[in-house]
Protein backbone atom coordinates (compact mmCIF):
# COMPACT_ATOMS: atom_id res chain seq x y z
CA UNK A 1 0.00 0.00 0.00
CA UNK A 2 1.08 3.23 -0.96
CA UNK A 3 0.89 6.41 1.13
CA UNK A 4 -1.06 7.98 -2.23
CA UNK A 5 -3.40 4.84 -2.98
CA UNK A 6 -1.57 3.65 -5.74
CA UNK A 7 -1.09 7.68 -7.46
CA UNK A 8 2.47 9.22 -8.21
CA UNK A 9 3.67 11.80 -6.31
CA UNK A 10 2.85 14.20 -9.29
CA UNK A 11 -0.73 12.95 -9.75
CA UNK A 12 -1.11 13.51 -5.72
CA UNK A 13 0.14 17.24 -6.49
CA UNK A 14 -1.94 17.97 -9.31
CA UNK A 15 -4.75 16.50 -7.22
CA UNK A 16 -4.70 18.40 -4.33
CA UNK A 17 -2.96 21.52 -6.28
CA UNK A 18 -6.41 22.99 -6.69
CA UNK A 19 -7.75 22.85 -3.33
CA UNK A 20 -4.27 23.90 -1.67
CA UNK A 21 -4.78 27.89 -0.89
CA UNK A 22 -1.64 30.00 -1.97
CA UNK A 23 0.48 31.90 0.42
CA UNK A 24 -1.08 34.80 -0.28
CA UNK A 25 -4.30 34.24 0.43
CA UNK A 26 -3.80 32.36 3.56
CA UNK A 27 -1.39 35.43 4.65
CA UNK A 28 -4.85 37.59 4.08
CA UNK A 29 -6.75 35.23 5.93
CA UNK A 30 -4.52 34.71 9.21
CA UNK A 31 -5.31 36.56 11.94
CA UNK A 32 -2.45 36.19 14.55
CA UNK A 33 -4.37 36.81 17.86
CA UNK A 34 -6.65 33.65 17.44
CA UNK A 35 -3.61 31.27 17.34
CA UNK A 36 -2.82 29.33 20.76
CA UNK A 37 0.56 29.58 21.72
CA UNK A 38 1.88 26.17 22.71
CA UNK A 39 4.10 26.07 25.54
CA UNK A 40 6.90 23.06 25.32
CA UNK A 41 6.04 22.09 28.89
CA UNK A 42 2.42 20.97 29.43
CA UNK A 43 2.25 20.96 32.77
CA UNK A 44 3.58 24.41 32.84
CA UNK A 45 1.24 25.32 30.40
CA UNK A 46 -2.28 23.64 32.74
CA UNK A 47 -0.77 25.46 35.39
CA UNK A 48 -0.86 28.53 34.26
CA UNK A 49 -3.90 28.04 32.51
CA UNK A 50 -5.52 27.11 36.24
CA UNK A 51 -3.89 30.18 37.97
CA UNK A 52 -5.82 32.12 35.10
CA UNK A 53 -9.13 30.73 35.71
CA UNK A 54 -8.71 31.61 38.90
CA UNK A 55 -7.75 35.12 38.94
CA UNK A 56 -11.01 35.42 36.48
CA UNK A 57 -13.14 33.86 38.98
CA UNK A 58 -11.91 35.90 41.56
CA UNK A 59 -12.55 39.06 39.67
CA UNK A 60 -15.87 38.16 38.91
CA UNK A 61 -16.75 38.32 42.58
CA UNK A 62 -16.12 42.02 42.29
CA UNK A 63 -18.43 42.95 40.01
Amino acid sequence: MTSHKGKSPMDKYFELNNETPYSEEVAQNYDPSSEHVQLANYQKELALKNRKDDCESHSSYSN
